[in-house]
């Protein structure tokens, strides 16, 4: 009965259903600035930290409303982007709900990317600087 509850009172604050919407539109959301500089590039992990911090206080009924407040609310702009192209409320708390195994499982390790923060900004340089040593730029993906 509460998670009903808790799921009403989300869905008021949010409106019921956000239709997702194609990586077209999610890329328009982002404002693209081209960084050619590894030392200004930012590595921003607020969002997990507060994901785990709103995992924890909305647990055992999962409630958006808690989501909403403090990890959404407090979200980068690339998690508001992500959220507004990509995250069904419902969805969203199902998904929670249905596998406390697996995000007990990367708890951990998730928690470890801001004490690799710089080991991982050395490896980008050097992996640009042997890039930009290339005989030729060209650069396919698929």
């Amino acid at each position: 009965m509460r998670r009903f509850i808790c799921l009403a009172v989300a869905s008021l604050l949010i409106g019921f259903h956000t239709p997702a919407r194609s990586s077209q539109q999610f890329s328009q959301n982002v404002e693209k600035k081209i960084n050619r500089d590894p030392e200004a590039a930012q590595l921003i992990t607020s969002d997990i930290d507060n994901f785990w911090k709103a995992y924890d206080m909305a647990k055992p009924d999962y409630c958006f409303g808690v989501f909403k407040r403090e990890y959404f609310d407090k979200g980068s702009d690339g998690l508001k982007a992500f959220k507004s192209a990509r995250i069904d409320q419902c969805a969203f708390i199902e998904t929670l709900a249905g596998h406390p195994r697996y995000y007990a499982s990367i708890r951990e390790s998730t928690l470890k990317i801001n004490s690799m923060r710089e080991s991982r900004f050395a490896q980008a340089s050097a992996s640009l600087e042997l890039f930009m040593t290339m005989p030729s730029s060209r650069l396919f993906t698929f």
